[in-house]
């Protein structure tokens, strides 16, 4: 009897194991559309420079828009905010601890009268007006301590945040847990939804360490309660669903990986004990960087053509593999740095952080000239 209660339950693991493969969708090396693999223009529209008055360009990051379309970049003690034609409006960074005011600024996110801004040393969520309005602020202490604002929905904030294990004092390549967490507003309540293993170079020991990523984990929210995520070197795209806890679509496509190239280092180090280790890579990583547009998800891969630009991938929501275009950037870009410039779409415009000849920084807008899209 226990010999047939073993196999019983090895064969409901199987199954198991079997539909968790099953949801994989599996798309083909060429995509549905015809006219795939096309030439993408981009038409500069206007620019915001760096005029060094009411603000400055020194590290810009997390370029986004919001819904009553004005454009937000964060830098150091800086969140900014231009009206949609560019002109600046206001920095909502204020230095302090008291209401209203904040240390430094780790992601934010919009509702769709607000700018919802996350201070990760205080683990502080404030809440402003598009007018610069202070509305309300307050703390969130059960937290990891470099923990990310991924999503706001349903009145609950959705934060990653990833341990490091044990590496007995040796840099090995491991996959480091990155958490998917739920808060409520009082703070009082804190879910680990889900993670997500990250592949990276660690060194820990003794309470302390150091970590590089090789993989990435990236996310877009979709959709108001979706979160569309890649955190593999390998090409596998996930989309979460925070109101169901679970992963609701995995797709990907045959994909030809992309070889570093030689000579060229690829993502950060780790030093310790006065020494630095730079963790082995074969291949760069699959996608870079995801975008929407218009409902359609937009994987940028490590594929690129110093003519063409960088390949970009189509998909729908159901994980379909629907078209693919070279996107043509105005300015000479490496397509192993691309995936970290700051970019986002509104409608038929891109707007991204572009690097002048000066070695300054200015925003731009541009029209994304695709005359063959259906």
């Amino acid at each position: 009897m226990v010999k047939k209660r073993g196999i019983f339950l090895f064969l409901l693991a199987f199954l198991a194991f079997s539909v968790d493969a099953q949801e994989i969708i599996e798309n083909p090396k060429k995509p549905l559309g015809k006219n795939a693999g096309r030439v993408v223009e981009l038409k500069e529209v206007w620019r915001i420079d760096d005029t060094g008055a009411d603000y400055y360009f020194k590290y810009p990051r997390n370029l986004k828009i919001a819904p009553d379309g004005s454009l937000f970049i964060r830098d150091q003690d800086q969140l900014l905010q231009f009206d949609p034609n560019g002109k600046f409006l206001r920095n909502y960074f204020k230095k302090g601890q008291g209401p209203g005011e904040m240390q430094e600024i780790g992601n934010y996110f919009f509702s769709e009268k607000a700018v919802i801004i996350h201070d990760w040393r205080l683990q502080k969520i404030l809440w402003f007006g598009f007018n610069g309005e202070f509305m309300k602020d307050f703390r969130i202490y059960k937290l990891p301590i470099f923990a990310e604002l991924r999503l706001f929905y349903n009145d609950n904030y959705y934060f990653s945040g990833h341990r490091i294990p044990s590496t007995e004092g040796k840099p090995s390549v491991i996959d480091v847990p990155n958490d998917l967490i739920c808060a409520t507003e009082k703070g009082e309540e804190i879910e680990t939804l889900i993670s997500f293993p990250v592949e990276s170079f660690a060194m820990s020991s003794g309470g302390s360490g150091a970590m590089a990523s090789i993989a990435e984990l990236i996310t877009i929210p979709y959709r108001e309660k979706y979160l569309v995520l890649s955190h593999t070197q390998d090409y596998l795209l996930k989309i979460y669903d925070v109101q169901s806890k679970k992963i609701i679509r995995s797709f990907r496509r045959n994909y030809e990986r992309v070889k570093v190239p030689e000579g060229r280092r690829v993502g950060g180090a780790i030093g310790i004990g006065g020494k630095t280790y730079t963790p082995p890579r074969k291949y760069l990583n699959d996608v870079s960087k995801l975008l929407e547009f218009n409902d359609l998800l937009w994987a940028m891969t490590s594929t690129a053509d110093k003519d063409k630009g960088v390949l970009i991938d189509v998909y729908n929501f159901e994980g379909q593999f629907l078209d693919n275009f070279y996107l043509k950037f105005l300015e000479k870009i490496d397509p192993i740095s691309i995936g970290y410039r700051p970019m986002s779409i509104s409608g038929d415009d891109l707007f991204m952080l572009a690097k002048n000849e000066d070695e300054t920084y200015s925003i731009k807008k541009f029209r994304i000239e695709d005359k063959s899209r259906k």
